[in-house]
């Protein structure tokens, strides 16, 4: 009888190993269709301080610039795509950070050339006022419910800065400045935010409340009062100053290994349904974390990296 139990146990496990088997092999067909579909192009992965850049590397990858640009009159997907590159390659651990929301008042101008003056005025106030500590600025111009403008900015420092001087020296500053050109510039609204990585969220939940303030894309567009055309109103975002951009650090991964990558971010991941459902083909664009976590899920898949500059 001994025996008899040990022969049945010994199959069962043989069965439960057999189907084990054909499950992962399945997963990984699943996985490893797109790419082969794709022409089994190699894949790319920008390691980053705040998360990293992936992209496929085939025929069908354009590098370099496009033609002409025509009038700008919202926020387009390539310069969302853009400013989330530029964000992921901040290191929020190291100088000081602080969100500032500039508003306009009920009556405001409809004239974007106005707009902008206002933002290099307040620009040259910080440059006067904070240019010892001051090292840059991340600005992005958004349009409210209301259909008027307002501007976030996302400013570094040297070094950090009191929450309450700088509140009220913004609030005055915009104040005069938006003064200029309305005469209900009193009622205008700023905000001023210390940018920390929390302990619950870490860098993800940072990453995803800022990129829901600057890179929200509902931008219905100005319209001229008299021709009702949508209004040219150049740049939705831009840099100011020496901002501290770190050099990503690039690993090649081809279809075997890409598909390696995934089962881990499932596994690594179980909580969040976006990576819980991830496949090779949504795998591209730019994700958030830490460089430490990104670099432990590449661990052994790789077999190319080097710190490239990047290159568009």
């Amino acid at each position: 009888m001994t025996r008899a139990v040990g022969r049945a146990a010994h199959a069962i496990d043989y069965a439960r190993l057999a189907e084990a088997q054909r499950s992962r092999a399945e997963r990984s067909l699943s996985l490893l269709r797109t790419s082969y579909l794709h022409g089994g192009a190699l894949t790319s992965v920008g390691v980053l301080p705040s998360g990293v850049i992936v992209r496929q590397d085939g025929p069908h990858r354009r590098i370099g610039r496009g033609g002409v640009r025509g009038s700008i009159t919202g926020f387009s997907p390539d310069s969302q795509r853009r400013l989330k590159r530029r964000l992921v390659a901040l290191d929020f651990s190291r100088h000081h950070w602080q969100f500032i929301t500039l508003t306009y008042p009920g009556e405001y101008s409809y004239q974007p050339r106005t707009w902008k003056n206002n933002l290099r005025a307040l620009r040259a106030a910080l440059e006067r006022h904070w240019g010892d500590v001051f090292r840059g600025a991340i600005w992005r111009l958004e349009q409210q419910r209301r259909g008027a403008p307002h501007y976030h900015l996302l400013v570094c420092w040297a070094k950090p800065i009191p929450t309450r001087p700088i509140r009220r020296w913004v609030r005055e500053t915009w104040t005069r400045v938006v003064g200029d050109t309305l005469t209900n510039a009193t009622w205008v609204r700023t905000e001023v935010q210390d940018v920390r990585v929390t302990v619950d969220g870490g860098v993800p939940a940072l990453m995803g409340y800022l990129c829901k303030y600057l890179g929200k894309t509902s931008h219905r567009g100005w319209l001229d009062p008299t021709t009702g055309e949508l209004l040219p109103i150049g740049r939705c975002w831009g840099e100011w100053g020496e901002i501290p951009y770190a050099s990503p650090t690039w690993y090649l991964l081809g279809p075997a290994e890409l598909a390696q990558l995934v089962r881990r971010l499932r596994r690594l991941r179980p909580r969040s349904n976006y990576f819980a459902t991830m496949t090779v083909d949504r795998f591209q664009g730019v994700f958030w974390g830490t460089a430490e976590w990104w670099t432990g899920s590449l661990r052994g898949l790789s077999w190319a990296s080097h710190p490239l500059a990047d290159t568009g």
